[in-house]
């Protein structure tokens, strides 16, 4: 998103609110994105019905902070017994100490397999060393990418573990946001939990962002059109929301046009009404 909006599309002066009008604001000039969760790996909840208790009830955790006899494994075998594992078993691996967790979920930037070989020029035998993901076949991105087949992808972080020790080109702009895309094949998504307000959210978007570019308003003005279609793909968490609703002309114009959510425009509501429907559909 560019570095500030185009004139006229934030509000002049602030927005002001009474606390008690937060909750009918969110629930009037937001809205779930199913598209947000189904841009990543995503299977319907049913299918998670074997495993939600393994997750859902706490594991006994060893004091120690080790591997056991796993640890004299080298990293390529350890990632091949990860990957036979079933779903059950994994889970409870990943929850026996925090080393047994970065093992099965390392922090995650994907680059495909080739792209890290061409760029970072490592010699075979630290490329043997990555540990290495086979991507689903599935629709990914909010661009709503398709992949047919599978390919071979491994960690940003671990590739550049090597790197302090060869030279290696900058990445070219193509490779990055290659990058981008291939994170959504190794990522699925989860609610954030507030331990201030024990709430979990699973983020809204701005409804007001998102009928502006869907009914056509800003096709005019492409520097506009460009911010508008970047912000209606913003998710926010509830405060994030409510201090995006202090500057956003739309969302102000929207809650002032529902006479505060009490009567919706019906653009707004089949928006509103369409998007819950499909969160339903797959809750």
């Amino acid at each position: 998103m560019a570095t500030s909006p185009p004139p006229g599309y934030l509000s002049d002066t602030e927005f002001r609110f009474p606390k008690n009008k937060a909750d009918a604001i969110i629930s009037t000039v937001s809205f779930p994105r199913k598209e947000f969760c189904q841009s990543v790996i995503w299977f319907p909840p049913s299918q998670h019905d074997g495993i939600r208790q393994s997750i859902t009830s706490p594991f006994q955790r060893s004091s120690n902070p080790g591997l056991g006899p796993l640890e004299r494994l080298p990293p390529e075998l350890l990632n091949n017994v990860l990957l036979g594992l079933d779903l059950q078993s994994l889970f409870n691996f990943g929850q026996t100490n925090l080393k047994s967790r970065e093992a099965e979920a390392p922090e995650l930037q994907m680059y495909s397999l080739t792209a890290v070989k061409r760029q970072f020029q490592l010699p075979k035998c630290d490329m043997d060393l990555l540990k290495r993901f086979k991507s689903l076949p599935g629709t990914y991105n909010m661009k709503q990418s398709t992949y047919k087949s599978r390919m071979t992808i491994v960690s940003a972080y671990k590739a550049l573990m090597f790197v302090d020790e060869y030279p290696y080109r900058p990445s070219p702009a193509s490779l990055v946001q290659r990058g981008q895309i291939l994170n959504f094949m190794g990522t699925c998504a989860l609610p954030y939990y507030d331990t201030s307000t024990s709430q979990v959210e699973e983020g809204v978007s701005c409804a007001g962002c998102q009928l502006l570019v869907a009914n056509g308003c800003v096709m005019h003005d492409m520097q506009l059109w460009s911010w508008a279609y970047e912000a209606r793909n913003t998710l926010y968490s509830r405060d994030g929301f409510l201090e995006h609703f202090r500057w956003c002309k739309q969302a102000q114009r929207r809650w002032n046009e529902s006479d505060e959510g009490k009567n919706l425009p019906p653009d707004l509501r089949s928006l509103l009404d369409y998007s819950r429907q499909e969160v339903d559909k797959n809750t």
